[in-house]
Formats: structure tokens, C-alpha cells, sequence
């Protein structure tokens, strides 16, 4: 085999030699905002936070501009969709924290400062998010083609891909993963891809989420810092810094 282009001999060999696939070549790591965690369960637990709220990352070298942007949320079975209104910017590799309603708001841990606050009270079972790049409220079932990202959660009636993600419950969020070998226990807080940044999209719900009992809500003075050698089983290190917000 020829390999016209310096240093791609090198790349197969490497492959071939270790069986490591660099992160830029996995094709599972988005190039555009994703819906990176979902919690519905606000105000039911003292051990959890007081509100429901969706969480933006950005897995991107740019920041990315809110402005015109919505969250559209809808019960699993619907379509009614209530619409939050975006503002604000989503700085490179960092999280937007978008807090919403809660069952009781004296009741369990108080939220990181959000980046937005929404008003719409979420499921914390069976439902669907759209990050949506307009603020037309939708009307169908499953507007998933229609936007930047999308999850249905539980017995919903629409989602990306083979099917819903796992159905969620008062104690667990929905969190994306951080790469395509990544688990719940790997995405708890102190394991391997806690702080790994959560871009992975293969355009299926079914296996792009996990449920985490370990629910840690970012906001975007948290930055995730990606090393861009190849290293260890998940291919990248990462190092999650926040900014003192």
C-alpha cells in the first residue's frame, strides 16, 4: 500500500501495533453543541438540587452564540412542547447550565449559579429535550431532524436514532457520555471520564446516554481541557478546570 500523504504510514502502524484509535479519528465526538445532562427530579430529595435543568456542552474550539436558540421540552408521549428561550454564549469545551422548574424549591441542594433559568417543570421518567437553533414551538411528536440535539428519554415517542434513552427517575439524571466506551460508573464523579467532557454522539440516544446517580451540574465557568495526545483506553486526557464563577 502507497500512502501519498507524510506520516500516514506512521497512523496505520500505530493502529495496527497498539490497537488505539486516535480521538479524532472515532468519529463519535460532535461538532456542535449537544444536550449533554437532563434532570428532572428537583425538589423531590433533600440529596438533590432544589430544581430540574438541562445541560449544554460544548465540545468545540469556538464559543458558540445562544442568541435566537431555544430548549423545547415535551412529556414522552406528547406533542406539546414548552419552549425556554436562549441567550448568552456557550464558551469552548465548557458546559451552560439552564435551570428549570422544581417540585419544591425548599426542598433538596441549591443549584450551581445557572447560566439561564427557565420556568418548565420536566419528568424526571418519560420525556423529550430539543436544543433547538430558532424559537418556533414545535408541533410534532418527533422534531429531532429539526434540531442541533435531541433526547427522548424513557417511552417516549421520539428520539435520535435506534431508540429513547434509559428512562430516568428522581434520583438519576441523564448524562451524555464523554466517549464511546464510557459507562455509568466511568462517568461518576472521581472515575476516569468525570471530567472528560461530554461530546460523544453517534446520533443514537439508546447509547449515547447513561443514568447517573452521581449528578453534578456544570455551568460554564467549568472547562474542560483536552490534551490532543493519544493516551490510556479513552484516548484523551482531560483536566476540568473552573474559572472561580
Amino acid at each position: 500500500m502507497r500512502y501519498p500523504i507524510p506520516g500516514l504510514k506512521f497512523f496505520f502502524l500505530l493502529i495496527i501495533a497498539t490497537g488505539i484509535i486516535p480521538a479524532a479519528a472515532s468519529g463519535q465526538i460532535a461538532n456542535h453543541l449537544v444536550i449533554s445532562q437532563v434532570f428532572g427530579g428537583g425538589g423531590t430529595s433533600a440529596g438533590l438540587y432544589t430544581n430540574d435543568f438541562v445541560e449544554l456542552y460544548n465540545p468545540t474550539s469556538n464559543p458558540v452564540s445562544l442568541t435566537g436558540w431555544s430548549v423545547q421540552y415535551a412529556l414522552g408521549p406528547t406533542a406539546i412542547w414548552l419552549v425556554t428561550n436562549l441567550s448568552g454564549t456557550v464558551p469552548a469545551n465548557s458546559y451552560f447550565l439552564i435551570k428549570m422548574g422544581s417540585t419544591d424549591p425548599s426542598t433538596g441542594a441549591i443549584m450551581p449559579t445557572p447560566d439561564l433559568t427557565g420556568l418548565t417543570n420536566m419528568s424526571s421518567v418519560n420525556f423529550k429535550v430539543g436544543l433547538v437553533n430558532s424559537t418556533t414551538q414545535f408541533a410534532v411528536t418527533n422534531p429531532s431532524a429539526a434540531c442541533v440535539d435531541f433526547v427522548g428519554v424513557g417511552a417516549a415517542n421520539g428520539f435520535e436514532g435506534a431508540g429513547a434513552a434509559p428512562a430516568g427517575t428522581n434520583s438519576l439524571s441523564l448524562l451524555r457520555q464523554a466517549n464511546a466506551t464510557a459507562t455509568a460508573v466511568s462517568m461518576a464523579a472521581g472515575s476516569a471520564d468525570a471530567h472528560a467532557g461530554n461530546g460523544n454522539d453517534a446520533g443514537n440516544n439508546a447509547t449515547d446516554f447513561v443514568t447517573q446517580s452521581s449528578i453534578l451540574a456544570r455551568n460554564s465557568s467549568v472547562v474542560v481541557v483536552l490534551s490532543s495526545r493519544v493516551c490510556g483506553p479513552h484516548n484523551r486526557e482531560a483536566v476540568l478546570r473552573s474559572t472561580g464563577r
